[in-house]
């Protein structure tokens, strides 16, 4: 029991150098020029908004838009009865059409 708690110490002895050492060899900026912090970059920020932007497969979906008859047939394990429902859905675009929404209701 011994021998086992001080090897875990000395695991956990290194383990703390070596983030010491991967701390203090970090690049440093020596202009002192304040770097914006992360997820701020404007020009990521850019392309990011950018590839956010709704496109082909977005249309694609689109067109799926508008009230459709369901029907649904299911059952709970292989040797229970087959279910059978029917109701309605309405499919929608939101979010500027970078998804759809599909509730569905069913008598």
């Amino acid at each position: 029991m011994k021998h086992s708690f001080q090897l875990m110490s000395a695991v956990a002895l290194v383990a703390c150098g070596a983030l010491l050492v991967v701390a203090a060899s970090r690049p440093q900026d020596k202009s002192g020029a304040k770097q914006p912090p992360a997820g701020e970059d404007p020009a990521m920020m850019e392309k990011m908004m950018k590839l956010a932007m709704p496109g082909d497969a977005h249309k694609a979906l689109a067109k799926q838009a508008g009230t459709w008859q369901t029907h649904y047939k299911m059952r709970m394990s292989p040797d229970m009865p087959w279910m059978e429902s029917d109701g309605t859905a309405e499919k929608k675009a939101v979010l500027g059409a970078a998804t759809s929404r599909r509730p569905s209701r069913s008598p």
